[in-house]
């Protein structure tokens, strides 16, 4: 598991710097990998690049993703992927499904027993640019700093996540409050230069360039702009390099440069067409009005228009399609969802079928031991009165034997004494008659004398 994590976090690593990814090789491995979690966090990589130009193929290797990772039971890797899915909405311009998407990886993410802090500030990140991309700037800020707290928890330092603080230079400046603007995006900036993630360098730079311009620093401005534009062919960033381009465009506009105005509008507008990139199409569009206005070209103007139209209502229903795809996957994934759930339903019933019946089993076995114990109990009762019984037996028997020698000795002394009686008799009789004879012979000796 942490072995996963941290190739995760090498392949991102590889991925911001731009110049080190190979989209080809990344592809090979893919096609040869196994079905395993290294094969999700590759497809990861490959999908992530390519939400920064080519959607369509990062959709699909998105869907893949998380269609693998929810048949490995790879929660990390399914909570990755619907974050990278939520910035796919985000791109087509849906931003429901992407605040939707943004709050089932959180969801997902309760789920984890590690990258939790991770997926978290990627939630969190998303939803912030949500809010603040659709007017909600104090849920914005509310979110973003939300982001925060778990980008440092999670990441060694705040070089790693540089982009948050954009988002929120962002938001303080489209509500007008440029102070903080400026200090949100100028620490993004300065924090951005001693970070290897260049992938992210387009957008940051895109930030000072509008809180310049909005300050009025318009040289400042297309600096940035400019710098952005250098880091978004760089890195192959094309969704930046569009918002670069449009907003070079806007500002030629209003130098009255309309032909300078007219080649970056014209480029954002071909890379939306070419990458299905609907946010900046009005933008560009708009540009390319008073560019041609200005130029005093109605005709051209008419049929550039006319033209954009057309782009506009292909790079819609493309977006549109996207959009649907969104929905089937969402409701393959609500099917896959509700299947397994039915299938732990029937798990369940069946464990507590299991379980009601070992419950009986074993208050039968315990009803029996509980006998079986009784018994046991009586019968070392019983053994025990037994020999109680024994003893009383047998101490019985030994007074009977005592009883019956006390009577042999006492009958065997009254023989005794009546033999002795009957003895003493005659010998008395003896001794008296020997008594008289001495005293006859004494009186017959003194008459003689």
């Amino acid at each position: 598991k942490i072995g996963s994590l941290l190739l995760a976090f090498f392949l991102f690593v590889r991925l911001s710097d731009g110049q080190l990814i190979n989209v080809g090789s990344l592809r090979k491995k893919i096609e040869l990998a196994p079905d395993d979690t290294s094969k999700v966090l590759l497809l990861g990589t490959l999908s992530g690049y390519y939400n920064n130009n080519h959607l369509d193929s990062g959709f699909y290797l998105v869907r893949q993703m998380i269609t693998l990772s929810q048949k490995l039971n790879y929660p990390y890797g399914e909570a990755l992927g619907l974050s990278i899915l939520a910035t796919s909405a985000d791109r087509t311009g849906d931003m429901a499904k992407s605040l939707q998407i943004s709050l089932n990886c959180l969801h997902q993410s309760e789920k984890l027993t590690y990258g939790k802090d991770e997926m978290d500030c990627r939630a969190y990140t998303q939803i912030g640019l949500v809010n603040f991309l659709t007017g909600h700037y104090n849920d914005a800020r509310m979110y973003l700093h939300r982001a925060l707290f778990y980008a440092k928890k999670f990441y060694p330092d705040e070089t790693s996540y540089y982009q948050i603080y954009a988002h929120l230079g962002n938001a303080f400046r489209r509500e007008g409050l440029f102070d903080s603007s400026e200090y949100y995006t100028g620490k993004a900036y300065t924090l951005s230069q001693h970070s290897g993630e260049k992938i992210f360098y387009p957008y940051v730079y895109n930030c000072e360039g509008d809180i310049n311009e909005s300050l009025g620093k318009i040289d400042s401005a297309k600096h940035f702009y400019g710098t952005a534009i250098e880091y978004g062919l760089m890195v192959n960033h094309e969704f930046q390099l569009s918002y670069s381009y449009g907003q070079m465009a806007a500002i030629f506009n209003k130098e009255g440069k309309p032909d300078s105005s007219i080649y970056f509008a014209k480029k954002s507008l071909a890379l939306s067409d070419k990458y299905y990139f609907g946010t900046f199409i009005p933008d560009a569009t708009n540009q390319l009005a008073l560019a041609f206005e200005k130029l005093h070209l109605p005709d051209s103007a008419l049929k550039y228009l006319q033209i954009t139209m057309d782009v506009k209502d292909k790079i819609m229903n493309q977006t549109k399609q996207q959009q649907f795809q969104l929905l089937e996957f969402e409701e393959q994934q609500r099917q896959q969802k509700a299947l397994a759930e039915e299938q732990q339903y029937r798990v369940k019933v069946r464990s507590l079928i299991l379980l009601s019946a070992l419950i009986i089993l074993i208050a039968l076995m315990g009803l029996l031991y509980r006998n079986n114990r009784n018994k046991q109990k009586t019968n070392a009762q019983l053994l025990v009165k037994t020999k109680e019984l024994q003893k009383a037996m047998q101490n019985l028997r030994e007074t009977q034997s005592q009883l019956i020698q006390s009577e042999k000795m006492a009958s065997l002394g009254e023989l005794t004494a009546g033999m002795a009686h009957e003895i003493q008799n005659p010998l008395n009789f003896v001794n008296n008659f020997s008594e008289v004879n001495k005293e006859l012979m004494a009186e017959l000796r003194e008459e003689i004398s």
